[in-house]
């Protein structure tokens, strides 16, 4: 099969089970239209992909069975884990990856039935079931690379108790304040409306799957509107897509936008220059 070594390297880790996806080219946007929700392990769709992007990133998604610690020095990650295993104890050996920007993916297997909390200090984030992770022999838009350091035969295993009980605890509110009801204030819709109409198209294979979620949670925590209002703004502005969403993926989006978006709510409600895109 004449495939690319980012492809092949996809190749083989599909054969482990692990549903892969294409990724910009030093960098982590989806080349696929619904992002990890397209990855695979279907070798034939695997190798087109490769073949028609053969610098493509491999991106792994993130199983069932398992969560991902992400570690980021930029933000202190490796700072608060060091003063966590000292707190607490050092981490089992498990599988773990150096990514390109010098942190970290540490694999462990996830307890049954548990919801995880998506952050649990600075720098340190939680990666559960529908997200996914960069993956060797990707290169970071730094120029780095990632690569795997565990040894070969490295199970994936358990966390201790203690970090488990970190990342399945309830998770905080996302600001100070509670979070303020949504509105149908006609004035707030209009501001909404204009400042989608100032954003530009989701472009298929250009990170238009981010962009997309982007702005459903602007419409939903940003101005705070109800998810009926919000989907028939992000439908006037899908139909400049390439191509559309479809109305079930939007309607998820505006949904996940709610359940689980980082936007402190309210933040754009009562901004005056929330026409503008940012």
């Amino acid at each position: 099969m004449n495939v690319p070594s980012f492809g092949r390297t996809a190749l083989a880790y599909a054969t482990r089970g692990q549903r892969v996806l294409p990724l910009r080219e030093c960098g982590k946007e989806p080349l696929v239209r619904r992002g990890v929700h397209d990855a695979t392990c279907h070798a034939g769709t695997i190798a087109d992909w490769w073949r028609r992007l053969p610098r493509a990133n491999v991106g792994i998604a993130v199983s069932p069975e398992w969560w991902v610690l992400d570690v980021d020095p930029r933000n202190g990650g490796d700072v608060e884990l060091d003063r966590l295993e000292r707190t607490h104890s050092a981490l089992p050996p498990t599988v773990h990856a150096a990514t390109g920007s010098g942190g970290r993916h540490i694999l462990f297997a996830r307890p049954n039935g548990v919801r995880l909390r998506g952050k649990i200090g600075p720098g340190l984030d939680v990666l559960g079931a529908g997200r996914y992770i960069v993956a060797a022999p990707s290169i970071h838009p730094s120029g780095g690379a990632y690569r795997w350091i565990s040894t070969p035969g490295t199970k994936i295993v358990r966390a201790p108790t203690w970090l488990e009980k970190l990342v399945t605890a309830a998770e905080p509110p996302p600001s100070a304040s509670a979070p303020l009801p949504p509105t149908t204030s006609p004035s707030r819709i209009e501001r909404a409306r204009k400042y989608l109409a100032a954003c530009p198209p989701a472009i298929s294979g250009s990170g238009g799957h981010v962009l997309t979620f982007t702005l459903a949670q602007r419409l939903v925590r940003g101005f705070l509107l109800d998810e009926a209002t919000a989907f028939a703004l992000l439908t006037e502005w899908n139909r400049t897509c390439q191509p559309p969403w479809s109305a079930r993926e939007l309607a998820h989006k505006i949904k996940e936008a709610a359940r689980s978006g980082r936007m402190a709510p309210g933040c754009l409600a009562d901004n005056p220059r929330d026409g503008r895109a940012a």
